[in-house]
């Protein structure tokens, strides 16, 4: 849920992650308290663009937008919690303490203590972490086996940014699924994906799972290039944009979530060390949710045992 703002002006954003929100009928209804603070507090609103080739659903599926940009999906959240946050911190290592505590370290040197650990990162870069995780995953065969066959597509997203005075227009779509590209996979005009007319036009393309998979490890300026040409060979009438963002999304959405999609799972109970997210569920909202539900339930019992 990333979205960036171009760097000559502020209004003109672009979501380069998710694009909307999509709820089936008894995802709406479990997961309703989170849909209605969302929804009430304007955060989310229902989708209403031109969108070509989206799947149609008959049994009640809403899909909804972010209209502020899908990362003040994740701030409305932050925001109801009030607890400090700390942000751009890389964990690189996890070691037990003697007063059973866990020392967190950041590439950056930064170190600091836990009672408790959850871990919301892709499944791969847990197993890249050093420290006395490290050991107690090589302890557990079974679970380091069923973490390794975690999988997740890899893309690359292009967000053009135009200004106020020469942007593109297209009178016949907002948002489209492209289905017989080398390349791409999907576009929209992001503020009019979002119904807003008056801000300055941000185009987002997203590449296929193929063209991700082939290029992940190709240089990331090398990539862009090559996405700008072919997004000149789609829309040859379009002109040029004021600046360019690519984005390398090496772990994208999950295509397979670890077995039984438990939610989460135990690395160690006591001091509770917790891998969670969309990798032991599945890749959407409802995905992440449900796995915040199932760790929330682990922790309580954790904190209620040593009461």
């Amino acid at each position: 849920m990333s979205t960036s703002r171009s760097p000559l002006d502020g209004s003109c954003t672009a979501d380069l992650g998710a694009q909307y929100i999509t709820a089936t009928p008894d995802y709406q209804a479990k997961h309703n308290e989170f849909y209605d603070s969302l929804l009430t507090s304007k955060v989310l609103e229902p989708l209403k663009c031109k969108t070509e080739g989206m799947k149609d659903f008959a049994d009640g599926t809403k899909h909804y937008v972010a209209s502020a940009g899908c990362n003040s999906i994740v701030k409305h959240f932050f925001s109801e919690g009030g607890h400090q946050l700390h942000f751009e911190q890389h964990v690189s290592a996890i070691d037990l303490q003697p007063d059973n505590k866990w020392l967190v370290r950041t590439k950056l040197g930064r170190e600091e203590l836990f009672d408790a650990v959850v871990l919301t990162m892709p499944v791969p870069q847990i197993l890249q972490l050093e420290g006395q995780i490290k050991q107690l995953l090589s302890d557990d065969e079974e679970l380091t086996h069923k973490l390794q066959t975690v999988k997740y597509s890899s893309r690359f997203a292009l967000g053009l940014f135009f200004s106020r005075i020469s942007a593109p227009s297209e009178s016949t779509w907002d948002a489209k699924y492209i289905n017989d590209h080398d390349v791409f996979r999907f576009v929209a005009l992001d503020n009019r994906k979002r119904q807003k007319d008056d801000l300055p036009v941000a185009a987002v393309f997203h590449t296929s799972i193929g063209f991700g998979e082939k290029n992940i490890d190709r240089n990331l300026d090398e990539v862009q290039l090559e996405l700008i040409a072919k997004v000149k060979e789609l829309f040859p009438h379009w002109p040029e944009p004021e600046s360019v963002k690519c984005q390398k999304w090496r772990y994208s959405q999950v295509l397979e979530p670890f077995p039984g999609a438990p939610g989460c799972v135990l690395i160690n109970k006591s001091p509770l060390l917790l891998a969670a997210g969309d990798g032991f569920v599945h890749s959407n909202f409802d995905g992440c949710v449900s796995s915040s539900l199932q760790a929330v339930k682990v922790l309580t019992e954790a904190a209620s045992s040593k009461l």
